[in-house]
Order: C-alpha cells, then sequence, then structure tokens
C-alpha cells in the first residue's frame, strides 16, 4: 500500500506534464520545501505551530504539577522518600513504555490525530487523578495513564512544527517548544497560587488539567502536516493545507508540491510501517544516519538528565534560599507560600527567555556551538551554587533553568533536521525513550542526593554536563541549516 501511494504521487507528477505539454501550457511542480517558504511565516502558520505549543504546555504542566505535589502529598499521606518518587517516576516509566510498544503511531495515525487524542485523554485523567485519588495507588494509577498519554503524543507534538514552517523560521518554531515548556512550567505555579491554598494540591491537579482544555478546539480546527501528507501519498490533501495557510498568511501557492529528488530515492514513511527496529536501523545504516542518530540520542538523553535534575530541584531549592537564605536541605517542604510559587514560576520564565536568545545564535554560531556554549554557562553557574548568597543563587538558578533546556532543544533541532522525514517520527520516540529512561533515574537521584547533600546534587549534574560535551566534542558534524537557509532564500 505504502509503495503504491508513493507510486501514484509520482504518476500523477508525471500525467499532469504530460498534459501541460499536449495544451501547451506550463505546470509549476516546486518541492515541499520551496512552497513552504512561498507561502511564508504569517497568522495561517502561527496558528498552526500554535495548536502543537499548547500539547508541549499541556504535558509540561502534567509533568512539572509533580515536583510540588509530590512533596504535598508526602506530608499528608506520611510517604516515605520512596513513595514519594513511585508518584513521580510512575508516570515518566509509562511514557517509556508506550513510546516503545507505539513508536510508529505517529506515521500511521498522523500528528494531527495523535496530539488531539492525547490532549483529551490528558485533560480526563488530569482531572480523575484529583477527583478520585484518596490513596496513593490511585494517585499512582492515573499519573501512570497521564504519563503514558504523553509517551503517545510527544514526538507528534515535537515534529510537526518543523513541518509547518518555511525553513528560514524553522529554527524559531523548533526553538519555540522550549517556549512552550517554560510557559507551562510557569502556568502550574500560576494555578498553584490561586488554588493550593484554598483547594490543596487536588485543587491544583484538576486546576492543571483543565486550564488549557481549549487547545482541544485549536487542535480540532488545525491541519494536518502538509509535509506528512504528502510522504503519504495525499498529495491533494496536503495542496489543500497549504492553499488555507497561505490564504490565512494572505499569501498564494503557485503551482503543485512535488516529492524532493532525495526523498523519491529515498523511502516513503508508509514503508516504515510494521517494520522492526533492525530493518529500519539498517535503513539509517544505508542511508549513513545511524551514527548520527546515536550520538544525537545520548546528546539528548545526557542533556535531559541536567535538565531533569535541576527542574525537579528548583521548587526545593527555592524554598530553601528563601526560608534559610542559603542551599541546606530543611524538612519543611510540606507547604509552599505564594512568594516562593512566585519565585518558582520566574524560574520557569528563565527557559522561554534562554530559547529565544538561543534562536539567535544558533543561526549565527551553528548548532554545535550554541549546544556547547549552553553548555559551558551552564557548568559555570553550577559552580557559582557552592558560594551561599540569595540573591545571587536566585540569579544563577534562573540562568541554569534556561541554559540547561538549551542542552535538550538544540540537539532536537539537529535530529530533525539530520534526519529525513521518512523516518524522523521513529527517530524522536527512540530519541524520546532515552530521555525518559534517563529521567526516571534522575529524578530518584535527585530527590535521594538533595536529601544527604544539596551540594551532591549540584556535583553530579556538573558531571552530567562535562559528559555532554565531551559527547558534543566528538559529534563534530553540523547539520546543513546554513546551506538551506540560502537555497530556500534563492
Amino acid at each position: 500500500m505504502a509503495s503504491k501511494n508513493l507510486a501514484k504521487t509520482i504518476e500523477t507528477e508525471l500525467l499532469a506534464k504530460d498534459l501541460a505539454k499536449d495544451f501547451g501550457e506550463e505546470t509549476i511542480f516546486i518541492d515541499i520545501e520551496e512552497a513552504l517558504s512561498e507561502i511564508g511565516c504569517g497568522f495561517g502558520t502561527i496558528f498552526q505551530i500554535t495548536a502543537s505549543y499548547l500539547v508541549i504546555a499541556r504535558e509540561a504542566m502534567a509533568i512539572e504539577v509533580l515536583a510540588i505535589v509530590g512533596l504535598l502529598v508526602r506530608c499528608e499521606w506520611n510517604l516515605s522518600t520512596i513513595q514519594m518518587i513511585s508518584i513521580q517516576v510512575c508516570g515518566v516509566l509509562s511514557q517509556l513504555v508506550f513510546a516503545l510498544v507505539f513508536c510508529n503511531i505517529t506515521e500511521k495515525l498522523g500528528r494531527k490525530r495523535v496530539m488531539l487524542g492525547g490532549m483529551v485523554l490528558m485533560t480526563v485523567f488530569g482531572v480523575l487523578s484529583g477527583v478520585v485519588s484518596q490513596h496513593l495507588w490511585e494517585l499512582v494509577l492515573f499519573r501512570t495513564l497521564i504519563g503514558a498519554t504523553i509517551g503517545l503524543c510527544d514526538p507528534a507534538a515535537s515534529i510537526y512544527p518543523g513541518e509547518v514552517t518555511p525553513y528560514r523560521w524553522r529554527t524559531y518554531s523548533m526553538l519555540g517548544i522550549g517556549v512552550a515548556w517554560g510557559v507551562g512550567y510557569t502556568l502550574t505555579c500560576v494555578v498553584a497560587y490561586f488554588t493550593l491554598e484554598p483547594y490543596g494540591w487536588r485543587g491544583l491537579l484538576i486546576g492543571c488539567s483543565v486550564f488549557l482544555s481549549p487547545g482541544i478546539l485549536v487542535l480540532g480546527f488545525s491541519r494536518e502536516s502538509p509535509m506528512f501528507d504528502l510522504y503519504r501519498g495525499k498529495k491533494e490533501q496536503a495542496e489543500k493545507s497549504l492553499q488555507l495557510i497561505a490564504k490565512l498568511n494572505r499569501t498564494n501557492l503557485k503551482g503543485h508540491i512535488k516529492l524532493s529528488r532525495q526523498e523519491e530515492q529515498s523511502y516513503n514513511v508508509q514503508e516504515n510501517q510494521g517494520k522492526t527496529y533492525g530493518e529500519i536501523f539498517q535503513i539509517l545504516k544505508k542511508t549513513g544516519k545511524s551514527k548520527d542518530l546515536i550520538m544525537l540520542i545520548v546528546l539528548t538523553a545526557v542533556g535531559m538528565s541536567a535538565y531533569t535534575s535541576i527542574g525537579y530541584a528548583t521548587p526545593r531549592l527555592t524554598s530553601d534560599l528563601t526560608k534559610n537564605n542559603t542551599i541546606t536541605y530543611e524538612h519543611s517542604s510540606c507547604r509552599f507560600t505564594k512568594s516562593e510559587l512566585v519565585k518558582i514560576g520566574l524560574v520557569g520564565l528563565s527557559e522561554p527567555v534562554a530559547v529565544i536568545i538561543s534562536a539567535y545564535f544558533s543561526d549565527k554560531l551553528g548548532r554545535r556551538n550554541s549546544n556547547w556554549l549552553a553548555g559551558v554557562v551552564t557548568l559555570v553557574c553550577l559552580v557559582g551554587l557552592y558560594f551561599p548568597h540569595e540573591g545571587a543563587q536566585m540569579v544563577l538558578l534562573l540562568v541554569l533553568r534556561g541554559t540547561s533546556s538549551l542542552m535538550i532543544y538544540i540537539p532536537q533541532l539537529m535530529l530533525r533536521e539530520h534526519m529525513p522525514v521518512s523516518v524522523r517520527g521513529f527517530c524522536f520516540h527512540l530519541g524520546f525513550v532515552a530521555a525518559r529512561i534517563v529521567t526516571a533515574i534522575m529524578i530518584a537521584t535527585t530527590q535521594f542526593a538533595y536529601e544527604v547533600d544539596p551540594k551532591v546534587l549540584i556535583g553530579i549534574i556538573q558531571g552530567l554536563v562535562v559528559l555532554a560535551m565531551v559527547v558534543q566534542f566528538f559529534f563534530k558534524k553540523e547539520t546543513k541549516f546554513d546551506h538551506l537557509l540560502t537555497s530556500v532564500k534563492h
């Protein structure tokens, strides 16, 4: 079926060209990248990528809220450290399992359907986790279901922005994922500010679940990725989506879209459905992408380790700095004052700020150099945390949240630019799985290390950042973003 769809697309292009010759007309065929460049970036494009950003922000709220809820539930239910960690880790492990089992669901059902279904399920399970949970096992169950949903829809939401934006804006659209995540983190603190005191942690869970539920309507009105439709053989549907986006952008799509020569000689996305991991890796090996994939996944996973530790330690670090004027572990995180929630939210805002700044530098300095610079700044800030001073440490925490996030998003951008469309969904799923494995490990490590001594945790994060920089040193390939950017402009 896959080969038939691909053959049909190519056959349609050839037939149109023959008819044009017979009638003395000229039919214009342009590559999908040229088509995206031609329609530009306007309201239509922004609406499309906003749909995926809402999914990312909702995922952030679902995950980051546990850093606060875990501490509160521990006090209310008198839980041990291991039991508290189980609430936070269960969702991550379910993300891992479902991403492994349904690695090709993004390619089978499409980006839009997976994101829409994920948004609905996250809302339903999130509300139930706040309403129903009276015991530890009930809370663990619903957080596991939410984690499974994130495991299904996160790769689709991560891929989508890069497939609907022109290449000259693609860096910003992909790094915009970091902005969406940081906004989601801050929105968690906003909801906590208004719900935690009157309604407790249950009200916080319900509030975080329904806050972005209008995003379901936005996803309902959005279109499937035209790039994805084209490689599935649905050329007419892809052109219709592009024409609608162009209309909203107040531009025009002149000509018909076609498969790029590179993808015609490669393999269609449909051909990978039902293939085993071994077969897909054989295809990657033939195209010379297998080593690149492994290095980029390792780079993403190590960056995720540092980012996770900083993220889950932020509420406790902020609380300690506010109460004690220094970082010292205290068994006092049974409640968060509104001033503490404001500070935690401000730390979250540093992530979108850092991403916006890096969007400029990653085009000027290159992806590889930008990631290296983010690692250096992160390392310097971690060293600064050893010196006790509340004001300085809060500033360093703000910078750390931003620079550590770049150690995930820049490798993801490189992964997107290195891998062809036909296997991109699988590659993102694989990267997602690796990142979730280290996330589960680092959540447990963060909680245990913090209770021994916060400085031990800082030392562990420093080691991870150094490891990431070593991996980046050996991965010397730069993406061809500058060449493609120039070619699309001309």
